[in-house]
């Protein structure tokens, strides 16, 4: 080194090569950092969808009775507060609801569940398939009511013949007819009505002419309505069969409900099956879009994805419990579909005092039930004509029970509906008339359970900005 020289070639190479190191090691610092910084954004993004999910399947929320209190959410979830760890139906359509009038709480739930990502949530349920038809019958409808008419209640072409009915079904105005009648002729009178069941097909005749054809086991009621009747009956107790003879001035109605023709339809679609969600919500820039409202549709997700770098997508297949019980329902005549009235499993047999309490409002009015109990489905029909009220309970084409009620009201034993300690579950699946009251006088949630089924739950998280 010369004299005044303050670095040596030596000292200059070796600052050289410092300064080379600093700047890789910082540079490398920095590469190290920016990895860090995406591999913690990756895993953040990478586990929101799941995270997500956990919070909604694995907590009541908070408070976790939000479905009953209607209380703000503060916290959303999803399982049912006494039948952890299943989901609880209740939530999942108080959740529908909740969306549906635009609840701000639920929506700041879900903006802070998905960190302010866009998202689309789905709920896939069983599709039930239920319904009844061929009840009533309106065809069959007979007036004899010319002044010198006499009617025939027959099995041939000659005379009044005794016929078959089914054994204790005959009543006179709602009361059994008593077995001490015997073979006595018994006279009706105006505002009288008799109901039967027959066994075998019976034509109605007057003065020789055939007027309809009743068919077996039919629900028939036979009204005087005329002060000039002169109708007589004769029932045989012992050998259930029922006589009808009538002379002079006639006037009687008859109406016939035939089981034969009821169809039953209660089937579901397995939850994998299902390609339509019962509840779909969408959240796009921090918007949210509900089943009733028109911001946002499947198609504008759809777009909002393609315009996202990444796309988190989660779903689980869980269990649900389901119970519905509704001790008091009110239908008008514009109801249409199917409304569910009790679902679920009976702990206990049902006691002899509780019943399903039907009331029809209207001059001519039904309503037709479906009723399942274990592996059994039943139809339950209730119906009003003037002054009768009858109610039947119908399996495989056959009336099982019968019941007589007045002035629009008719009460069901519920045991008669569900009379196994199994699976309960009953549908109004039509009603004709100006009103329809529905309760039942004993409060059968004591001892109706949850059933459980399955359900799906599928959500897609992304960011378009």
């Amino acid at each position: 080194m010369r004299r005044g020289q303050l670095l040596s070639i030596d000292a200059l190479l070796s600052l050289v090569i410092v300064v080379m190191v600093v700047g890789v090691v910082i540079n490398t610092n920095d590469m190290i950092k920016a990895e860090i910084t995406n591999l913690v954004e990756w895993y953040d993004r990478a586990n929101v969808a799941n995270n997500m999910l956990d919070i909604l399947t694995k907590s009541p929320g908070y408070p976790k009775d939000w479905d009953i209190t209607n209380a703000p959410i503060r916290v959303l979830g999803l399982v049912s507060s006494n039948y952890p760890p299943s989901l609880a139906y209740n939530k999942i359509l108080g959740l529908k609801e909740r969306i549906q009038d635009g609840d701000p709480s639920v929506i700041d739930s879900l903006r802070n569940l998905s960190s302010g990502n866009d998202f689309m949530f789905e709920i896939y349920l069983r599709k039930y398939s239920i319904s009844t038809s061929g009840f009533p019958i309106t065809g069959i409808y007979i007036i004899v009511g010319a002044p010198n008419n006499n009617v025939n209640f027959r099995l041939s072409d000659s005379g009044n013949s005794p016929f078959d009915v089914v054994c204790g079904s005959v009543t006179l105005n709602g009361e059994p007819l008593s077995s001490s009648a015997g073979n006595i002729l018994l006279d009706l009178t105006p505002d009288d009505v008799v109901e039967f069941i027959p066994l075998e097909t019976v034509y109605v005749y007057s003065r020789g002419s055939l007027l309809g054809t009743i068919p077996p086991n039919a629900v028939v009621t036979v009204e005087v309505i005329d002060v000039g009747s002169n109708l007589q009956l004769r029932y045989n107790a012992a050998t259930c069969q029922l006589q009808f003879t009538g002379i002079g001035r006639v006037y009687v109605q008859v109406k016939a409900y035939a089981p034969q023709d009821v169809n039953l339809t209660y089937d579901f679609t397995p939850v994998s099956n299902v390609t339509e969600p019962v509840l779909r919500i969408i959240m796009i820039n921090g918007t949210i879009y509900a089943p009733n409202g028109t911001l946002y549709t499947y198609n504008d997700a759809l777009s909002s994805m393609n315009n996202s770098q990444w796309i988190e997508v989660a779903e689980r297949s869980l269990s649900m419990v389901k119970k519905v019980y509704k001790s008091n329902l009110t239908l008008t005549s514009a109801f249409s579909g199917v409304e569910p009235i009790i679902i679920g499993k009976l702990k206990l047999e049902i006691p002899n005092y509780a019943y399903l309490n039907v009331t029809l409002i209207g001059t001519e009015a039904n309503a037709s039930f479906l009723a399942v109990n274990g592996d059994s489905v039943v139809g339950v029909f209730a119906y009003k004509s003037g002054n009768i009220t009858e109610a039947v309970i119908v399996e495989n084409g056959t009336i099982v029970k019968k019941y007589s009620g007045s002035k629009g009201n008719v009460m069901i034993p519920l045991k008669d509906i569900f009379p196994e300690v199994n699976i309960a579950e009953l549908y109004i699946t039509s009603f004709e008339g100006t009103e329809l009251f529905i309760n039942t006088t004993w409060n059968l949630g004591v001892i109706l359970e949850p059933r459980v089924e399955s359900c799906r739950l599928k959500l897609w998280v992304w960011d378009e900005r």
